[in-house]
């Protein structure tokens, strides 16, 4: 797509290419490396601005590239809205666009700031779109102590609805909710979904073997990766049942865990034996956590909520060519129904999801199939192309 323009990207922690963020390893992953995948591909076709928060540095970097990136020096803020103010005012930009989750702004989504400047920019003629990853903490009585903060997040949502001209969500599920509580957002909130933040890699025979006895893992093993946080969202109990369901069908395998938090994996086995085949990364650089998602056999991502196009961590394990076992529940997307590579159970039921991947670790041709289809899946409907294209329409038309 040829167009010509300015953009102004408003993001949380921007990760540079090959980068790294020396005093927050945890924010490898996430926004700021979605950020920066998406602003420089962005920049293949525009004149690219990002702000980012919080930030080493309090004034400009990189600033003869394109992308360039400005940092706030300390939060998300006074101070931060501050610098944002000067550059918005100085920058004529044909779009504003702010990537959003309540965390991002203040604790536990508590700001007076964002919806206050936002008031302040709409009234002083600006227009921005926002991009929703998340739009509210859980609003249930399952969580009373965060029942305040998600009010709160709803009031916020409003103001950003009201001042915004487009409202970009990450999951269907999130407009329809969207549209029902606030009914002024219809016509002009739209369902954008995200890509993998990881790569897809072809690695030779000999580095797969060398990845393989580095993590324990022999030739005949069937692997199972698992790549997240350790959140309760993340059912990880049911990633145990399955490695135990497989193991007790003859199979052998090995639950490979990926992500900052799992050295704690092997603390969810009862089972000392079934433990013993679980492996874990701890915080690894993207490069070898593409490499290992391309070891490995079948991806296990259950959520409490269901499958989403919000999920960028079961992107990543479709676009590295692995048939997904994963779950139903409120946020699944229409799109993930009846992709033969996609099994869904219900999140209540760990046996069923057990059952489904044992079911398929005895069948290597079968498993390699149906990594074809998920590659096909994802290149059909999430490449970073595609998601671009997407965003680059909702900027510039009525009707992404």
């Amino acid at each position: 797509m040829k167009a010509k323009g300015k953009i102004l990207l408003v993001t949380h922690r921007y990760l540079p290419a090959d980068g790294d963020i020396p005093d927050a390893p945890r924010f490898r992953g996430g926004i700021p490396a979605y950020a920066g995948l998406f602003s420089r591909k962005l920049a293949e076709t525009f004149k690219v601005d990002v702000f980012s928060y919080p930030g080493e540095s309090g004034g400009e970097s990189d600033s003869g590239g394109n992308p360039r990136v400005f940092h706030a020096r300390k939060s998300s803020g006074w101070h931060g809205f501050r610098v944002l103010d000067k550059l918005i005012r100085s920058g004529d930009y044909d779009h504003i666009c702010f990537q959003y989750t309540p965390q991002i702004y203040g604790w536990q989504g508590l700001t007076l700031a964002l919806p206050l400047h936002l008031l302040y920019w709409r009234l002083t003629g600006f227009n921005y779109s926002f991009y929703l990853h998340e739009i509210a903490l859980p609003f249930s009585p399952k969580y009373p102590l965060q029942m305040p903060f998600a009010v709160y997040n709803w009031l916020v949502y409003a103001v950003i609805g009201l001042c915004s001209s487009k409202v970009g969500v990450s999951t269907r599920s999130y407009e329809r909710r969207s549209c029902k509580v606030l009914p002024f957002l219809r016509g002009k909130t739209f369902t954008i979904p995200v890509f993998s933040n990881f790569k897809r890699v072809e690695i030779s025979g000999q580095r797969r073997k060398e990845l393989m006895g580095e993590y324990g893992i022999s030739e005949d093993e069937v692997v199972l990766v698992f790549m997240g946080t350790m959140h309760e969202s993340k059912l990880f109990g049911h990633c145990v049942s399955a490695l135990e369901k497989t193991l007790r069908s003859g199979v052998g395998a090995k639950l490979l865990c990926i992500g900052e938090e799992t050295e704690k994996a092997a603390g969810h086995a009862g089972d000392p034996d079934v433990a013993g085949h679980m492996v874990s990364t701890g915080t690894i650089p993207a490069s070898k956590v593409e490499e290992l998602l391309s070891i490995g056999d079948i991806y296990l991502s259950p959520f409490i909520d269901g499958a989403s196009t919000r999920r960028g961590s079961l992107m990543a394990g479709l676009n590295a060519g692995m048939p997904a076992a994963t779950t139903t529940g409120v946020n699944l997307d229409d799109v993930f129904k009846g992709v033969p590579s996609i099994s869904l159970t219900d999140p209540s039921d760990a046996d069923g999801f057990a059952e489904a991947v044992a079911g398929l670790a005895g069948d290597r041709e079968r498993i390699r199939e149906l990594g074809r289809v998920s590659r096909e899946f994802y290149d059909s409907h999430f490449t970073l192309e595609k998601v671009v294209g997407e965003h680059v329409r909702f900027f510039f038309t009525r009707n992404p």
